[in-house]
């Protein structure tokens, strides 16, 4: 069937020029090399945005406290849909601009992880074959990594608690911590007068950051709690949510939360690979402590960090007893 395949063109940085065909879903941009689309800027975030294709549409998602804007419109907690010479902002520098192109087929390949360049001057040379040499020094290299490897497996596998107490538990990649830390709350039958409630609620744990970090979770979650009873998902768009507050106020309010938002998934984020490092460096004890500390900070027991670090803690705990 007829579908849209998507062309970015990025306008801004050192790869400033270069056309990118975006054939995958998702696909990050950011300052990162690890990204799909590379915008090598100051202004930029390691992994700063997404682009996906769902519901039969592109759209544009954030990723980062610095925030993004398409075209003129700060993008929030829900994406954005993307339209054909669409401009992607960063600060106020366009970083990106969009083309649609009709095409056939049924919708990106999820799971495939290359985008293809459709050619541009600014494209990297092809680089040169490796000499012999370089081949030999390679393949004693990767011997000696070999030999190395099976040393410290063999070593390691003295320390059975792993055997003993059972499997590991899959550790959360950055983007699954963003994604459990974004996911909206359930929605509710409509209330104005409660979602006010909450979202006054939330105003007052927001103003106690300071005297407790905890509140930084408190205020998002009262504030997600206003949403899911309010009519809209953006309360600016509807006042009456939220008892004719001036719409300044609420805007201000917005950005807030998005922002308060963003910097809780960078602590978690932070806690959680410090915590997974001394798990992996079997400092049980320590790693025991750090993961009671990530789902102390985002305290909700009905969201996937929460659990996950929750079974992380007891298993660093199980691994410590078995060596006693």
């Amino acid at each position: 069937m007829n579908q849209h395949l998507l062309e970015i063109t990025i306008t801004a940085g050192p790869s400033a020029g270069q056309r990118v065909r975006v054939n995958h879903s998702p696909a990050t941009f950011g300052r990162g090399m690890d990204n799909a689309l590379v915008i090598d800027l100051q202004t930029v975030s390691r992994v700063h945005g997404e682009i996906r294709y769902e519901d039969d549409r592109w759209v544009v998602a954030n990723l980062s406290k610095n925030g993004t804007r398409l075209n003129r419109r700060v993008i929030g907690r829900k994406p954005r849909p993307l339209s054909d010479n669409d401009q992607i902002v960063v600060g106020n520098q366009p970083v990106m601009t969009v083309a649609l192109r009709e095409g056939e087929g049924d919708g990106p390949t999820v799971a495939a992880a290359e985008t293809k360049d459709v050619g541009t001057a600014n494209a990297a040379p092809p680089r040169p074959g490796m000499s012999p040499r370089t081949k030999l020094w390679l393949a004693i290299l990767g011997f000696w990594v070999t030999v190395f490897g099976v040393a410290f497996f063999v070593s390691s596998g003295a320390d059975s608690g792993a055997t003993r107490t059972g499997p590991s538990v899959p550790m959360l990649t950055d983007q699954e911590i963003a994604k459990a830390i974004r996911a909206p709350l359930p929605k509710q039958e409509a209330s104005p007068r409660t979602a006010a409630n909450h979202f006054d609620e939330a105003e007052a744990f927001y103003g106690m950051i300071n005297a407790d970090p905890q509140n930084a979770f408190r205020a998002l979650f009262a504030y997600k709690t206003a949403l899911s009873f309010a009519y809209s998902d953006d309360f600016i768009d509807d006042r009456d949510d939220w008892g004719g507050k001036p719409v300044a106020d609420l805007a201000v309010a917005q950005k807030n939360y998005i922002e308060l938002e963003a910097q809780l998934i960078d602590d978690v984020q932070r806690l959680y690979k410090d915590a997974h490092g001394k798990l992996m460096d079997r400092r049980h004890g320590e790693a025991k402590l750090a993961f009671e500390k990530v789902f102390k900070l985002y305290n909700d027991p009905q969201n996937p960090i929460y659990k996950n670090a929750l079974k992380q803690r007891d298993l660093a705990r199980q691994r410590q007893d078995a060596k006693k």
